[in-house]
């Protein structure tokens, strides 16, 4: 097998050779937006079509996409064929030569529209984005007792499996309906599987490294090393928590999506607002942020600190250390290399007071004199996780490497860096005319702006919203690497 990307580490082509020569050979394109999301694969074939070669280009497949992929199309269409007679082959699947035989076409679709049931596959997929089973836009009818009336409708499933941690297939636990022959190419992780390599769901695609399962282990050394994770490891040789978008890294910095925060939160033995939130503060590997496209960055944090203290609480404790006086006058101020808070706090904090109603349930007490007050109480268990992430859905709740901001979010754990603003301190003599002597002065030379900027662009600080003023939540300034990524929402934009 041969694979070609491009720069970013997309895959742009696949040649599957079944043998030494071109006739052998099937060639898939991958075709891809912006972002580098496939949108459509072709393929290119020659073979052998009684003593001719035939060359033949075709559209497989449609991707179908929402906040994220939702299945594909099968289109199985030709697009184009030409065959010649008493030819040879070259050494690609598009170099041969010979008499031209004749040309074709796909044909165009005229006054009329056929559907074909079954060709569309959507996939069902868990907190990790993993394919846990693959359904077509067929349902089928299943009878009534009589047999003779539909009772109900139920799906046409195409292919369902189940995993090991690192993403073998479990035996006896995967089904694949004979009906559909070419099965369904995405499996773990979301990731494509190449079945040609090394057998049926042995080998994954991440972009810029190729993954086996069996071994948890990337095939080639990460080119951005973390020094403290093997150069092969897979997620941090952490799967059930973390994944592995491309192949390069574990997601950056606690952030996940709200499905992946659910699941976590599920595995607590008693999940409420105060279990949850200590989980966030203690479990380095807890899902913190997720991003939303009305409220921008959520930390999880404040979240659900202020539906434990109340946002009036939370908002205090923002004012004061937010407060660049107080920094300068009592905590060191520039020097001092800890965010004290960040862009995501107050519209966290602004994001749970608003729907902390939808969280509880309500019940009557009996006070003194027969009178009865109402008592508010938070949901428990999955009550309270469904509610949460419909919260978070409500809002547009996506994946954080689709939030526009995502590159300027450092891989780091620990603290954010804030960028640093003295550049050097040196005690210098000078002479005091009006003492008549010489004495020691501090100098101090600051960081220009054109000197910040390539602060940020190392991707190791993110741009604070430090004022003079505690800032108010109303006139909430967006970050600036966000509104160059197209995110000008007022209060909505931030970074981790």
């Amino acid at each position: 097998m041969d694979f070609s990307y491009d720069a970013t580490g997309n895959r742009l082509t696949k040649t599957v050779k079944n043998g030494a020569t071109p006739d052998e050979w099937t060639r898939t394109y991958y075709i891809r937006d912006a972002q580098g999301n496939v949108m459509a694969t072709y393929t290119s074939e020659i073979r052998d079509n009684a003593g001719n070669w035939q060359a033949t280009y075709s559209l497989e497949e449609q991707h179908l996409y929402g906040s994220k992929r939702l299945g594909v199309r099968k289109a199985y269409k030709e697009l184009f064929s030409h065959e010649v007679s008493n030819g040879a082959l070259g050494t690609d699947i598009w170099d041969y030569t010979g008499s031209d035989q004749g040309h074709s076409y796909g044909t165009i679709a005229g006054d009329h529209v056929q559907q074909v049931r079954g060709n569309v596959r959507y996939e069902i997929s868990d907190h990790l984005g993993n394919v846990r089973s693959v359904i077509s836009d067929r349902k089928l009818p299943v009878p009534d007792v009589t047999q003779t009336t539909v009772d109900y409708y139920g799906p046409d499933v195409v292919t369902a499996q189940d995993y090991y941690p690192f993403g073998s297939l479990m035996p006896g636990r995967q089904y694949a309906n004979t009906n559909f022959g070419d099965g369904y190419r995405y499996a773990f992780n979301g990731m494509e599987r190449d079945d040609e390599w090394s057998g049926v769901g042995n080998s994954y695609d991440f972009g810029f490294r190729q993954y086996d399962p069996r071994l948890g282990r990337f095939l080639s050394m990460d080119p951005k090393k973390l020094s403290d994770l093997s150069a092969y490891s897979f997620a941090g040789n952490s799967p059930v928590w973390l994944i592995d978008k491309n192949g390069l890294e574990p997601d950056r910095n606690q952030a996940g999506s709200i499905d992946e925060a659910a699941a976590q939160w599920m595995k607590l033995d008693n999940p409420t607002i105060y279990t949850i939130l200590a989980y966030i503060q203690t479990d380095k590997h807890a899902v913190r942020y997720v991003y939303t496209e009305d409220r921008g960055w959520i930390d999880l944090m404040h979240y659900f600190g202020t539906l434990r203290y109340g946002e009036s609480a939370m908002d205090a404790l923002e004012s004061t250390a937010g407060n660049k006086f107080v920094q300068d006058e009592y905590l060191n101020g520039p020097t001092v290399n800890i965010s004290y808070y960040s862009y995501e706090d107050l519209p966290s904090n602004d994001f749970a007071g608003d729907v902390k109603r939808e969280l509880q349930y309500t019940t009557q007490s009996m006070v003194k004199g027969g009178i009865y007050e109402t008592n508010f109480h938070y949901y428990t268990g999955n009550d309270l996780i469904d509610r949460v992430e419909e919260t978070f859905e409500n809002a547009g709740a996506i994946e954080p490497e689709d939030a526009p901001n995502w590159e300027q979010i450092p891989f780091q754990n620990g603290d954010r860096g804030r960028i640093p603003e003295i550049k050097d301190i040196q005690e210098v003599s000078v002479y005091d005319t009006k003492q008549g002597h010489m004495i020691k002065q501090t100098l101090i030379t600051y960081y220009d702006e054109d000197e910040k900027l390539q602060f940020l662009l190392t991707g190791d600080y993110v741009p604070q919203n430090h004022s003079e003023e505690p800032y108010d939540l109303q006139d909430f300034p967006p970050a600036p690497t966000s509104i160059q990524k197209g995110n000008t929402n007022v209060g909505g934009t931030g970074h981790l």
